[in-house]
């Protein structure tokens, strides 16, 4: 099979799995804009709004880790029913999207955790044969059919405390940037989540003062969080375009589960993103942060309402770099300073990174931690081999055929230098083209170096006991 080009349009709509931090799509509903979702479909029915949007002060922040955690006025029950939603997809794009939120318990991999878009989050206890809803406690618009009931966004990421697995993290996006506010019922979701008792119930974890828009979560060895925002102004319907949600960083940072938090002087760029955020498990001072800068375009010119796309032409932070934990920063470029999509960093060796870029379908692997940079094949999702000590063993998937037969697996024993195929996908997935069954998520079993785990759209969740040769289903939304 010859390999082909990605169109412009569906680079957009790459962007939104790789990025991981796209837009929730109730903020991207009419009623309240769009911020990194592609390609807006109009057909759908506008969301009833029934509250008053007119924006207020904020009040003062909360003083302590438990009001963080409990307590906005006017923000009591986790479903808000003051802004409906018909809890559909709108297109094939959304298309009941997890990204990167299957998670696998490192202690007792039995336990896993998902976020399937429209449906909530879920856990598995018996490695994926029944699961159950663990959504209690974050909070969301409600459905249209069933203003009772909550209508779950496209979450970013979930990630499991490596020092105590009872603690787990989910982060969730806002409309492109806000602040939480007890009476505006645009900014009243979003932010960051946690759990200390497994997904049975989950509390907010961070203040008004902080952006509710999330890209990534991060823990270190030491048990400290990170997660990535933007310096974009919110997205729903009269957001003051001006109006940002950052003043030094695109990251914030806790040591202490939530009770403070500091924003790391990272520079915020314009209308910028830290797509992820990787901290060196050797030494966590070493952190690195690849970053994606775009305009949001929009029909009506304002940059709120139906999105067109985003204009990558502005100028580009490129990739993030500190060494000495988040102190003081500086910037990679990759070649020809065009912005970065998404990443991944070994775990083995932090020198050894892969780098998607935003603008073509190109890719670019260093092994030595950005000082050079190899062209590589592009890979819409890759695993480093937490086995190898090397740091070069790599697996892939991507979206075009490249070189080879297309319904395959790419892997790369270099640093991804040089790729070859490898295996074969599920047999749900037929087509590389067919958005409804792509994958957003691909990763290693953390004791079995023979099992891998993906995900994507349909909720789909698979497993893998013999690196990619077969594949079994463990998840589909129609199953929930």
């Amino acid at each position: 099979m010859q390999g082909h080009k990605i169109s412009p349009v569906l680079w957009l709509g790459i962007a939104v799995i790789l990025i991981g931090g796209a837009v929730a799509f109730f903020m991207s509903r009419d009623t309240m804009g769009t911020d990194d979702i592609a390609i807006e479909s109009t057909a759908s029915a506008s969301p009833t709004f029934t509250g008053n949007p007119t924006a207020t002060t904020p009040p003062a922040a909360p003083t302590n880790a438990a009001t963080k955690a409990n307590g906005y006025t006017g923000m009591d029950g986790d479903v808000i029913a003051r802004q409906k939603f018909e809890c559909l997809p709108r297109n094939e794009d959304e298309w009941y999207r997890t990204d990167r939120t299957l998670a696998v318990d490192p202690k007792n991999p039995q336990v896993m955790y998902v976020s399937v878009e429209y449906k909530g989050v879920y856990k598995t206890t018996d490695g994926g044969t029944t699961w159950k809803s663990s959504s209690k406690g974050i909070r969301v618009y409600s459905r249209q059919d069933d203003p009772t009931k909550g209508c779950y966004s496209e979450y970013p990421v979930i990630k499991i405390n490596p020092k105590d697995s009872n603690h787990v993290v989910i982060g969730l996006s806002g409309g492109g940037g806000g602040h939480l506010h007890p009476t505006n019922v645009n900014q009243q979701v979003g932010g960051v989540y946690q759990s200390f008792n497994a997904g049975e119930t989950w509390e907010l974890m961070i203040d008004n003062t902080m952006n509710t828009y999330v890209t990534d979560v991060a823990f270190d060895a030491d048990g400290a969080i990170y997660y990535g925002t933007a310096s974009n102004p919110g997205s729903w319907t009269d957001a003051d375009q001006n109006k940002l949600f950052v003043s030094k960083g695109l990251i914030y940072k806790t040591t202490d589960k939530g009770a403070t938090w500091t924003e790391l002087p990272t520079g915020i760029g314009s209308k910028s993103s830290a797509s992820r955020v990787f901290v060196n498990s050797k030494d966590t001072k070493q952190i690195t942060a690849p970053t994606f800068s775009a305009a949001r375009l929009s029909a009506d010119g304002t940059g709120t309402g139906i999105s067109n796309g985003k204009d990558t032409s502005v100028a580009q932070l490129g990739i993030l770099s500190s060494t000495d934990g988040g102190a003081t920063w500086k910037s990679i470029a990759l070649p020809g300073g065009v912005p970065v999509l998404s990443a991944a960093v070994s775990p083995t060796n932090f020198s050894n990174q892969y780098y998607v870029s935003a603008s073509s379908d190109e890719a670019f692997a260093t092994l030595d931690a950005g000082a050079t940079f190899t062209k590589s094949k592009y890979m819409t999702a890759v695993a480093y081999d937490p086995f190898d000590a090397t740091g070069k063993r790599m697996i892939g998937y991507s979206m075009q055929s490249m070189d080879g037969p297309g319904l395959t697996l790419h892997e790369s024993t270099n640093g991804g230098l040089t790729w070859k195929a490898k295996g074969k996908l599920p047999s749900e997935i037929t087509s590389l083209n067919e958005k409804k069954t792509r994958v957003s998520n691909l990763f290693w079993h953390p004791t079995n170096k023979s099992t891998l785990y993906m995900n994507g759209a349909a909720g789909y969740v698979w497993v893998s006991t013999d690196l990619g040769t077969s594949w079994k289903r463990l998840l589909t939304y129609t199953d929930l």
